[in-house]
């Protein structure tokens, strides 16, 4: 399977999963390959760092458990060998047919002193491998291949140190190597001069494996780029570690400061959603086909009860509505325990739903009848505008009140006067960091960039 996905002529891209919520979210968004880090799983493993602190048996353990849950081709780090030439993982296609599991093995053209190290770390040194114990390797790959369809993935790191690109890549070639790997090339320039190398052998033409890791030594290019430069296969192990610690620290720095989540919604999956993810739903069809039939309507599981928690979400928002005048609600309402609402809306984070319903197409995404009912109440889809005047509105009652623009990561609008109604509980600090970093509102708009200037704000230098 993946020797087709790579034929495809297209970069065949694999997103790092290191555990079975980011597998399961890959899976989810459709990538065709997956390549499991060594990195992200020492690190959520063992929380500790990529210095080879993790065995064998470690690592083989997390690779069967993300076997059973892969539906797709799970390349895998299997760094030095560890005390071998290579390293087998299986891959269960589903988990439906096990006694049909294809094997790829993973090894490097060097080994590292010793204790290896991430490739796009400071410190790692490599030990190259001549040709001849490349021929052990050819022997070993060659017994495992046998009836299992996979191919043999040879990866070799630190390219500098070895010996001419096509000598080494010939040396692969010949023990029969069908992906060929460069370790941390750290220029475009170097990239292309290994392209051009390797694709200017003219039995070898293997597809090229470029490793994205953000932060690191390789440059993170387009998708395009990566192809002109000669490369068919891309892996990026960090991305979703990464993105996983930036947003835990985000709401642990939130729920530090504020002592509750309230206001942390919008950084918060959809729980159901998050439950459908991981493979509920089989357990709820399960519950609702052995239920007893006698027993009433409550007793039955209501948590994948969509069109009941949509239409409790509609009848809410035409009491505030008929209420307010409008659908403008602040990210922290919370519908009121009283009349005239609904008494099962009690307490119901109303305003979050509304942001999740905005941004993640809750409720909506291929309804649209239900777009059409939010349409005739007046529901704002995408509403830029006043989003940016509400955090400008908002920085300005931050500078009458402090003296300055310098928001804390952590600090949200207080439900109180002087703060408009509307931005209460927003994440003002939250906001001013991706303006700073991502340049969010003022991205070719220049006109605000000049009120924020204006208004004191600090930019990074």
């Amino acid at each position: 399977m993946l020797r087709k996905l790579i034929r495809k002529g297209e970069l065949l891209v694999c997103p790092g999963v290191y555990d079975g919520i980011s597998l399961r979210i890959a899976q989810k968004v459709g990538f065709d390959a997956h390549y499991m880090t060594g990195y992200g799983t020492v690190a959520s493993h063992l929380g500790l760092p990529d210095a080879g602190l993790a065995g064998y048996g470690e690592m083989v353990d997390r690779v069967r458990t993300l076997s059973r849950i892969s539906t797709a081709p799970l390349i895998c780090d299997g760094d030095t060998g560890y005390g071998g030439l290579s390293l087998e993982i299986a891959r269960g296609p589903g988990g439906t047919h096990a006694a049909r599991q294809q094997r790829l093995f993973t090894a490097r053209s060097c080994e590292q002193e010793f204790p290896k190290k991430c490739g796009h770390t400071p410190g790692r040194r490599a030990v190259p491998l001549p040709c001849s114990q490349l021929r052990a390797v050819k022997r070993h790959c060659s017994r495992a291949r046998q009836g299992s369809g996979a191919p043999s993935q040879l990866l070799f790191t630190a390219a500098r140190h070895l010996a001419p690109e096509e000598e080494t890549a010939m040396c692969f070639f010949f023990v029969g190597a069908d992906i060929l790997f460069v370790e941390s090339p750290e220029t475009e320039a170097e990239m292309e001069r290994i392209g051009e190398a390797l694709a200017g052998v003219p039995p070898l033409r293997l597809p090229l494996l470029v490793n994205v890791v953000e932060g690191g030594k390789t440059p993170v290019l387009s998708r395009q780029r990566y192809v002109e430069l000669g490369y068919q296969v891309a892996i990026f192990p960090a991305t979703a570690f990464l993105a996983a610690g930036r947003g835990i620290e985000s709401v642990y720095s939130h729920l530090k400061a504020t002592g509750s989540s309230a206001g942390a919604e919008g950084e918060l999956a959809d729980f159901m959603d998050f439950s459908r993810t991981l493979g509920f739903e089989r357990v709820w069809e399960f519950d609702r086909a052995h239920a007893d039939v006698t027993a009433s309507d409550s007793s039955l599981p209501l948590w994948d009860d969509l069109e009941r928690r949509w239409k409790l979400t509609r009848d809410a928002l035409a009491v505030y509505k008929e209420l307010h005048g409008d659908l403008e609600l602040p990210t922290a309402f919370v519908v009121p325990s009283e009349a005239p609402w609904p008494a099962e809306a009690w307490g119901l984070k109303l305003g979050s739903r509304v942001q999740n319903i905005r941004s993640k197409e809750i409720f909506v995404k291929d309804a649209p009848e239900r777009r059409a009912e939010l349409d005739a109440m007046g529901f704002v889809w995408d509403e830029p505008e006043r989003r940016w005047e509400l955090t400008r509105d908002a920085l300005a009652v931050y500078k009458e009140l402090h003296g300055d623009l310098q928001v804390t990561r952590a600090f949200v609008v207080p439900s109180e006067a002087p703060w408009p109604a509307e931005a209460w509980g927003l994440k003002l600090g939250c906001r001013v960091n991706n303006i700073r970093h991502k340049e969010h509102f003022i991205k070719d708009e220049p006109e605000r960039r000049v009120e924020l200037d204006a208004m004191g704000f600090r930019w990074i230098k």
